[in-house]
């Protein structure tokens, strides 16, 4: 506050390929938060926030950080879910639309999904909301991520509260380009526990229905129209996450999945992203360690969503990276990993914040993993850390 004269302000940088820095910008956009950014097929970047009023702010600048005033005449546009919006996440077509998911608020004991199409000139196409209803009190459903498949076709995750049994379930949408259900997917969803959730949406729990809450975090689609989701389950008695990570097919039938006990009490995966190519390899970025000293990692897996056994040395089976923006042993945490992306050279983008030093704020840290000699923190890239 007071550096732009707004809540928070649109921070910015860029880096070479090597990690030098370039440049760097803020920017004044009237937000309250800052949600999501993406990079569209032209390397133009756009930010999306959260507006007061219950209002979406979507931003996009050219490659130099300038306002793209072919987007909305300045480089800004204000859109919505059609009621209170809260967004959360951000995904770009090949055509370069977006579609931006989050809470639509309809009351204070009821929140649905909320989903908005903007133009590549940057007016909004169309915005709907979507419910579940799961319980007959407390209708809570939080989209959470979105991912567009090579067919165009739109999935959303998030979560649904079902207030009769007191639990959190996983819970996913697809519609088509135009906005609407796709009523080809789930018809008849064979882990479905709720049968009249169908016909384009579907609930969802990770390993045994026993009690538990399960949330989704992150999608991404897989070249057969399938798609990969990636969360956190709580363990039964509440004391403890562990990282979850599920594969669907092209109707939405559940074909694998996959629960991460890392180290610690804490497990949570924020991120997936499908390494294009054959054999399909998705990469997981997440959070793992006891409460205030966690550390970021990165995890790979096969097509059946088992872990790859090569890839790392940590973890509870040690298949898996770790990242530390201080010292090890001693980190001094904690580290949350906030994105994951892969370069054109298919090396995994970590991006997070953590304490590099002990009694220090907290610094945005990044890290590029190579692909070289095995995947260890890329020297090549500021010594391996930024």
């Amino acid at each position: 506050n007071g550096v732009c004269a707004d809540t928070v302000c649109i921070g910015i940088t860029r880096y070479t390929s090597a990690g030098d820095h370039i440049t760097g910008r803020l920017k004044a956009g009237g937000l309250i938060q800052v949600v999501s950014a993406q990079l569209d097929n032209d390397g133009r970047i756009v930010v999306v926030g959260a507006k007061a009023g219950g209002l979406i702010g979507v931003f996009r600048f050219k490659r130099d950080l300038t306002d793209d005033t072919s987007f909305s005449g300045d480089g800004a546009a204000t859109v919505s879910f059609g009621s209170q919006s809260l967004p959360r996440s951000l995904a770009i077509d090949s055509s370069n639309n977006l579609v931006v998911v989050g809470n639509s608020q309809m009351s204070s004991t009821d929140s649905d999904f909320g989903v908005v199409k903007v133009l590549e000139n940057g007016s909004a196409s169309w915005a709907y909301s979507f419910s579940f209803n799961l319980g007959p009190t407390d209708r809570f459903d939080t989209a959470n991520a979105v991912a567009i498949g090579a067919d165009g076709k739109i999935v959303i995750v998030g979560t649904a509260f079902d207030s009769q049994l007191l639990l959190y379930r996983v819970a996913l949408v697809r519609l088509n380009r135009d906005g609407y259900q796709d009523s080809s997917f789930c018809t008849a969803c064979s882990t479905n526990p709720y049968p009249s959730i169908n016909s384009g949406r579907a609930i969802y729990y990770f390993g045994a229905d026993n009690g538990h809450w399960d949330f989704a975090h992150s999608v991404d689609t897989v070249s057969d129209g399938g798609f990969l989701v990636a969360g956190h389950t709580n363990s039964q008695d509440g004391t403890s996450n562990r990282g979850a990570i599920a594969r669907f097919d092209l109707n939405g039938n559940y074909i694998n999945e996959y629960i991460e006990s890392g180290t610690g009490a804490h497990t949570i995966f924020y991120a997936v992203r499908v390494a294009r190519g054959s054999p399909l390899r998705a990469l997981v970025g997440g959070t793992t360690g006891n409460s205030g000293n966690e550390s970021m990692f990165v995890e790979a897996f096969d097509a059946s969503v088992n872990p790859i056994t090569n890839y790392g040395s940590c973890l509870s089976n040690n298949v898996g990276v770790c990242l530390y923006a201080g010292t090890f042993p001693g980190n001094y945490g904690p580290d949350y990993l906030r994105s994951l992306n892969i370069d054109g050279q298919g090396r995994p983008l970590v991006a997070g914040d953590g304490v590099p030093n002990q009694g220090n704020e907290n610094y945005i840290v990044s890290a590029r993993i190579t692909n070289d000699t095995g995947p260890l923190p890329d020297s090549i890239f500021h010594s391996g850390f930024q």
